[in-house]
């Protein structure tokens, strides 16, 4: 039984391509394209695709 869902969570890093290495190797992710339906894309946006 699923009690929770999301398909994006949303953090603030002073440091994003560190954050964004961490998180790529903690969860074994890689780096994907953005969504189109992601309403106001920043150029700090990263979308992960973890496996």
């Amino acid at each position: 039984m699923v009690l929770f869902r999301t398909d994006s969570l949303a953090f603030c890093y002073s440091n994003l391509e560190q954050a964004k290495r961490w998180w790529i190797d903690a969860f074994d992710s890689k780096a994907a394209k953005s969504p189109p339906e992601w309403d106001n894309q920043l150029p700090s946006d990263v979308a992960l695709e973890v496996n």
